[in-house]
């Protein structure tokens, strides 16, 4: 992602999809170019916001099945109509534009009625992590300025209501609905969807199809209000890390999401008709965007599991009959790995069965996105698409209508073709912006946003090479290693921490630590990591530790510990940490 978060998705099981050819992903709707502007967006033939995409989606497939779980079933019409019942709701609380609402569901119809709902009052959209502890939901309720939070009591069986509390100092004694509380001053309410027995809890009804109109908010309102959201407002915020400790809030318009999910359904050939299951959680961009948003201007159905199970999913994609099965790669492997353990037979299940053997996967190309570019920028295409033997090994093509350059690491000058180094988009997928950053510490001088991913371009495909940045990419999620580092740092019998990744078939890379202890102090490796486990989400806790002596860290000519050398030794002679159980849905 990241996850940004880079997705590496629509796979079909075993293999991610295959890329087409620049002349291939030609083959578009109009582009729209700006007055006086270079920049081109695709053309979606209606105002690309949330509500009017609602309501055209309701009037062209209404009785079509929008989302299916193991729970419920919605149809377009549901959702259209759930959606704006809600929407009504929360105006009559008082909320409208700008107001900024956080929700933690997992991949539920709660999650998707409260986002359209959120969307089409003009509010902006917080979804955040599962994967949560308290201290990261604490941070992220602060770093966003959520007025409202929205929750279940329960969530993958643990209790909500005391896992707010322990996030929100102070709001386990507040005696009525209104927040005011120091530990998190923006936050004026939490809205529950079932009745509690909470002082400061309020209750929201988010049940498909249940409940009549507020009666104060009548349908000439609703409209009205809907009329003055603007493609350019502010419509969702993601979250993921970012190379420093604090989170990353990625902001993106209206505008943007609806373009983007028309734009990626053409270059990665979504297809009409489709029932695709989608593993990847819906509150990172691989999920919302790379494939809600496709599938909805396809008319297509989306098929879930609150959390990824591989049992839970099987069933699913077998009952609900997928035709595709959209997923990070680390899901992939478990669930082909359970699949082998269990001798499940899958062979009557469309979705879950091999590709041809006869391309070889270097040959067969996949998507490429971060959260900051809405998701893909690197397309795949149709199935049939085989890359060219000269191109061998390439990752996918560009998507149309996005700007790409390649810049040399150290200079920032722009590379020819066929010459490594960062690459670098610019065009209407890019994000607004990020939450408590000013634009020039997000975009160079002129507009580029750098990845920090390394590739080249040659033949009109995108060859993608790895990292240039810190960040390790685990399970298809991004971690900071300095996020960890502060907590391991902050330990009083941790001198120095070094984090970094490495390599693992199963999850792409695993977050491993080197410590260096205090003087005087023996570490417990065992006991840091149980402690780590209580603040940071699990992908973010190191499985791999080295204890070293401080005069046996190695540094750079620069002063700075050499990662390099350390992670070579972590790899080496580090001790492995069983992987601790989470409840969130990686």
């Amino acid at each position: 992602m990241v996850p940004g978060t880079r997705c590496a998705v629509r796979a079909s099981f075993l293999v991610a999809p295959v890329a087409r050819a620049r002349q291939v992903c030609r083959r578009y709707a109009r582009p729209v170019r700006a007055k006086g502007c270079t920049m081109q967006v695709p053309d979606v033939g209606f105002t690309p916001t949330i509500p009017v995409f609602l309501r055209r989606l309701a009037a062209q497939w209404g009785a079509r099945e929008f989302m299916v779980t193991p729970e419920a079933r919605l149809t377009y019409a549901d959702a259209e109509e759930t959606s704006r019942r809600i929407g009504k709701e929360l105006v009559a609380r008082g909320y409208g534009k700008r107001s900024r609402v956080g929700f933690v569901f997992g991949n539920t119809t709660d999650w998707v009625l409260t986002w359209l709902a959120v969307a089409r009052i003009g509010a902006v959209a917080l979804p955040f992590p599962t994967t949560y502890r308290a201290a990261e939901l604490r941070k992220a309720l602060l770093f966003g300025d959520v007025d409202t939070l929205v929750i279940g009591a329960e969530l993958f069986g643990n209790d909500q209501l005391a896992f707010v509390e322990e996030a929100v100092p102070g709001l386990a004694d507040t005696s009525g609905p209104l927040l005011r509380l120091p530990s998190t001053p923006c936050l004026r309410s939490v809205l529950v969807t079932s009745p509690v027995d909470r002082a400061w809890a309020g209750s929201i009804d988010l049940s498909p199809g249940l409940g009549a109109d507020h009666p104060d908010v009548d349908e000439a309102l609703t409209l009205a209000l809907e009329e003055q959201i603007h493609p350019s407002d502010p419509m969702l915020v993601i979250f993921t890390s970012g190379t420093t400790a604090d989170p990353k809030g990625v902001v993106h318009s209206h505008g943007t999401y609806v373009r983007h999910g028309y734009n990626v359904a053409d270059a990665n050939d979504v297809r009409a008709e489709q029932r695709v299951f989608g593993g990847m959680p819906l509150f990172w961009i691989g999920g919302v965007s790379h494939t809600l948003g496709p599938l909805m201007h396809r008319g297509n159905t989306f098929l879930c599991t609150p959390k990824f199970d591989p049992d839970a999913a099987i069933a699913l994609i077998e009952e609900a009959g997928a035709t595709e099965v959209y997923m990070f790669p680390n899901m992939a492997h478990r669930l082909r790995e359970h699949i082998r353990q269990t001798g499940r037979d899958v062979a009557s299940i469309p979705a879950l069965a091999p590709p041809p053997s006869d391309v070889p996967p270097d040959r067969r190309a996949s998507s490429l996105g971060m959260t900051e570019t809405c998701a893909a920028y690197i397309a795949s295409g149709p199935r049939e698409h085989v890359v060219p033997e000269e191109y061998r090994g390439a990752h996918g093509f560009p998507v149309p209508m996005s700007q790409y350059r390649i810049v040399d690491l150290e200079s920032g000058e722009p590379l020819p073709d066929g010459v490594e180094g960062e690459i670098c988009v610019r065009g209407y997928s890019l994000m607004l912006g990020m939450c408590k950053r000013e634009r020039h510490e997000i975009f160079d001088d002129d507009g580029w946003y750098h990845t920090g991913d390394k590739g080249y371009l040659a033949g009109g495909y995108i060859f993608f090479t790895g990292r240039a940045k810190d960040l390790i990419k685990t399970a298809g999620a991004n971690v900071a290693p300095r996020e960890v580092e502060v907590l391991f740092d902050s330990y009083p019998e941790v001198l120095m921490s070094v984090v970094v990744g490495l390599s693992d078939a199963d999850r792409g890379e695993i977050v491993a630590v080197a410590l260096v202890p205090a003087a005087g102090v023996t570490i417990d490796p065992v006991d840091l990591i149980t402690r780590a486990n209580h603040d940071l989400s699990s992908y973010k806790v190191p499985r791999r530790v080295l204890i070293v002596d401080e005069p046996a860290v190695p540094y750079l000519a620069t002063g700075k510990p050499d990662r390099q050398a350390l992670a070579q030794r972590l790899a080496s002679e580090g001790v492995a940490v069983a992987p601790v159980r989470t409840s969130g849905q990686l």
